[in-house]
């Protein structure tokens, strides 16, 4: 070996025995290097909430983050944004009670947060049906078979639903009678509504015999509550309460009408209000008269305030033509409940 050659090898063990002896220490410029003196194990989140087919967002929207304890509420945008999360996968859940406005069901998705970067997701929450009324009337009538004549009572139920969705998400409108007074509270009555077949598909109805609830009669469920339930597709629902505020259980009773009355017949009808309200304020008459035709046909109707007299009449102000009418007179309270009496035949002609 020569002297060059040697010198070489010994310099070269040198500096291998300069670098076995000490700590080599590169630099950590980089932020995701754990000895980075800037590095933070964390992550950002970007949510956004928006209706079911994605085309809106959806506003004031609560989003949780339950196992990190962390909520927030979407913008106007339908977002929110979260900082500083731990690194990992983690479950969020949005939706939202916001009451008038529309309501949307609970939904969740799982993330992963990563170092240092922001994680957009987008979650597409199913609106609710909502109901915009529900009401439960009593309907008091009088049925005549041959000569003989019998009362019959019955609870109108009727709902209306509209589903932010589409119609076509609203599956079902259901309804029970609850009671209250007991710990459970335990379903006295339920069933189903059915959806009334005209345009408006947001109108969904029931009558319930008088004689099918509890005691055998509708008076018993004055105190309680009916409370409906919407089903959309996804078996998401909501609800509403109704009460029933009267059952009224008398009906008018109409007094004869002339054989040949003038153009403008007298109608006259008796009604014991004071056994069925404090005060003649609590209700009012509704006159109706219908052409005697297949099916009638509504040719005049008024409503008539009462007195506090039991004898009541009500003078035509329209010309009616000459032909035979059927006439009836319901009486109406502030809520909605009516009686309604027999119809009665009479013919109007204009020959004296």
């Amino acid at each position: 070996m020569s002297l060059r050659l040697l010198k070489s090898a010994i310099l070269c063990l040198s500096a291998l025995s300069a670098l076995v002896g000490c700590d080599w220490d590169p630099p950590h410029d980089n932020i995701f290097d754990p000895d980075n003196p800037n590095y933070r194990p964390v992550g950002n989140l970007l949510i956004n909430v928006r209706t079911l087919d994605l085309q809106m967002p959806i506003a004031d929207a609560t989003v949780l983050l339950p196992e990190l304890k962390r909520f927030g509420i979407t913008d106007r945008n339908g977002e929110v944004l979260f900082s500083e999360l731990p690194l990992g996968e983690w479950w969020v859940v949005a939706y939202r009670d916001v009451i008038p406005d529309t309501a949307y069901g609970r939904d969740s998705v799982m993330v992963t947060i990563g170092q240092a970067v922001q994680t957009d997701t987008l979650l597409g929450l199913d609106a609710l049906p909502t109901f915009t009324s529900v009401k439960v009337n009593s309907i008091t009538t009088v049925k005549r078979e041959g000569g003989d004549e019998y009362k019959v009572i019955v609870a109108r139920l009727k709902a209306r639903v509209i589903d932010p969705d589409g119609a076509a998400d609203l599956e079902r409108v259901e309804w029970k009678l609850l009671d209250t007074l007991h710990d459970p509270i335990q379903v006295l009555m339920h069933g189903i509504l059915t959806i009334y077949q005209n345009p408006d598909s947001a109108y969904w109805w029931a009558e319930i015999p008088s004689d099918s609830f509890p005691g055998n009669t509708l008076s018993n469920s004055l105190t309680l509550p009916f409370t409906f339930e919407a089903f959309d597709e996804a078996e998401k629902s909501s609800e509403s309460t109704a009460y029933l505020a009267r059952v009224i259980n008398d009906v008018p009773t109409l007094q004869a009408v002339g054989s040949k009355p003038p153009p403008h017949p007298d109608l006259r009808w008796q009604f014991y209000w004071d056994l069925q309200f404090p005060n003649i304020e609590s209700f009012y008459f509704l006159v109706r008269i219908y052409k005697d035709h297949v099916p009638p046909i509504l040719a005049y109707e008024e409503k008539v305030d009462p007195d506090t007299s039991g004898y009541f009449r009500c003078t035509v102000k329209d010309s009616l033509e000459s032909i035979s009418y059927l006439w009836e007179v319901l009486a109406v309270d502030l809520f909605g409940n009516y009686s309604r009496s027999v119809q009665n035949k009479f013919t109007v002609s204009h020959i004296q």
